[in-house]
């Protein structure tokens, strides 16, 4: 019987722990899924329990999967430069059309990256620790399904990934086990912000004014003009918006070469893209920033600092 269950999530940590109580993976930016299968019956819920089945066709069942099973993952799917990119996956995860999910999973395929299994021919799992959890999980013929790979050197694999511009890493006890809806300390989750500086392009005011500055249109200035890379809210407090404000020159139109989502266009008003600030953002290599925040305006660079 199929029933409903919600993962167990990391807790931020504040230092990779070292030593031979913990193990390592890869934090993949994707959608967390949980699998199950019972008899012919099968289901994909979202961490808020939620039917996302009809969203991924490539991601059903194959041959010799184990007909009573509960795995855990994340599906993901690489964007034109390779790496895992949530964004990729935005437009189709919410999909219920199948015909409209066939045409997604033909142009780019997600795959499914199972780190956890929860129960199998019957038995539940969540009371066995990682360890033998994990020794299970690799003894399963999962099909097109993967595992991906353990670490034992945790601050290694932090520098790896934070060099190859992944999103982090998580660190899990070994001896853990698995409490479902639970955010546990006994999984610390690791992600990488990166800061870098863009150009202003434009600004949005804060709902029901137009005057006080919410948010900002930033973009990266190549050889073939000023891209836009998304909107910023996050970090602009009540005295930076008036700073901002002041620093701005309006502009007729907008001063990106290619085309600004529907959806950042209204209420903007244009600037001549002057002004530099710096943005962390989580990843880097994407078409757009990820979870953005701002850090603060760089009287001491040029859009022509940046270019060169």
């Amino acid at each position: 019987m199929i029933a409903t269950m919600r993962p167990m999530l990391a807790t931020t940590g504040t230092h990779v722990p070292t030593g031979d109580d913990w193990v390592h993976e890869v934090k993949w930016d994707g959608i967390r899924l949980i699998a199950q299968r019972y008899g012919d019956a099968f289901r994909l819920t979202t961490r808020n329990e939620n039917d996302a089945t009809l969203a991924w066709p490539e991601l059903a069942p194959g041959p010799g999967l184990p007909r009573d099973l509960v795995v855990d993952g994340e599906v993901i799917a690489l964007n034109d430069a390779g790496r895992p990119d949530f964004r990729v996956l935005g437009e189709r995860m919410h999909t219920r059309d199948p015909r409209k999910a066939a045409r997604f999973a033909a142009a780019r395929p997600a795959t499914y990256m199972v780190f956890d299994v929860l129960r199998l021919d019957g038995e539940d799992l969540t009371g066995r620790t990682w360890t033998q959890r994990r020794a299970i999980l690799e003894g399963l013929e999962l099909g097109g399904w993967q595992v991906p790979a353990t670490y034992d050197d945790g601050r290694l694999l932090h520098q790896a990934t934070l060099a190859q511009g992944l999103e982090g890493i998580v660190s899990k006890r070994r001896d853990s086990r698995y409490q479902p809806g639970v955010r546990s300390r006994a999984w610390l989750k690791f992600p990488h912000r990166f800061r870098a500086s863009y150009v202003v392009g434009g600004w949005r005011p804060q709902e029901g004014t137009r005057d006080r500055l919410a948010a900002l249109l930033v973009g990266e200035l190549t050889p073939q003009g000023l891209r836009y890379r998304g909107r910023v809210g996050s970090g602009i407090g009540g005295k930076e918006s008036l700073r901002l404000r002041s620093a701005l020159t309006p502009a007729a139109a907008s001063p990106f070469a290619d085309e600004v989502p529907r959806e950042d266009l209204t209420g903007t008003f244009w600037t001549t893209p002057g002004v530099v600030v710096d943005i962390e953002t989580h990843g880097i290599g994407y078409e757009r920033l990820r979870q953005p925040t701002y850090v603060g305006l760089r009287t001491d660079l040029s859009p022509e600092d940046l270019l060169r």
